[in-house]
């Protein structure tokens, strides 16, 4: 059951009446019947500082003098969940009503902290997994354009010999592939398919490798 003012809490948080004091039953455990003295005055303006109740944390929760009002009146006030939460309890003394009060707002406050805990946590997560993705795919975005910088300057290299650039993955596998036909001389020559330079961990091309691969793959490299 959930009180007017503080529909965004759990019934069970808000409207369970606290217990009444074994020095407010009768032997029989029904809640007795209070003196003039005693008693929740009609014309008492609950909601005056007098009342001396909590102060709710939330808006929602401030609901702490209509239930004093309803336990001193009976008067639902045109919200019938005030029945079903403390119709019981009308009529007993001004102290026990502000207790009932009281923990009625303090539950409810504490279901709607619960809340908004909850809904902090799964915001930080949410934005935690935002900034991880968003992270990767900077780096994935730096990596394709660190890779196609590395495979224009070892083309810029390699071209000029008649070949290109095969990738490798990073500059230690990269290879400077021959495209020419080759003037081979013998059947381990016939074409320049294994005619591959490597590259030095600088991006270039080592002229003792030049020279080796020109002399083993005649014409395969200008």
């Amino acid at each position: 059951m959930i009180l007017t003012g503080c529909s965004s809490v759990p019934e069970d948080d808000r409207t369970t009446p606290p217990t009444v004091s074994e020095s407010a039953t009768t032997d029989t455990g029904a809640v007795s019947a209070t003196t003039d003295t005693g008693a929740v005055s009609a014309t008492e303006d609950p909601s005056s500082p007098s009342a001396g109740l909590i102060h709710a944390v939330h808006h929602q929760c401030d609901f702490g003098s209509k239930i004093l009002r309803y336990l001193a009146t009976g008067d639902n006030q045109g919200d019938p969940k005030l029945d079903t939460a403390f119709s019981q309890h009308v009529g007993v003394s001004l102290p026990q009503a502000r207790a009932m009060a009281d923990q009625s707002i303090e539950r409810c406050d504490a279901a709607i902290s619960k809340q908004e805990a909850a809904q902090a946590s799964a915001a930080a997560s949410a934005q935690a997994e935002a900034s991880e993705a968003e992270a990767e795919a900077q780096a994935s975005a730096m990596a394709a354009q660190d890779k196609a910088d590395r495979l224009t300057r070892e083309q810029k290299v390699c071209a000029p010999l008649g070949g290109t650039v095969q990738d490798g993955g990073d500059i230690s596998a990269d290879l400077c592939v021959s495209t020419n036909k080759g003037e081979a001389t013998d059947e381990a020559h016939l074409s320049c398919a294994s005619a591959t330079i490597p590259f030095q961990p600088d991006g270039t091309l080592s002229a003792a490798d030049i020279a080796t691969f020109k002399e083993g793959y005649p014409g395969c490299f200008s």
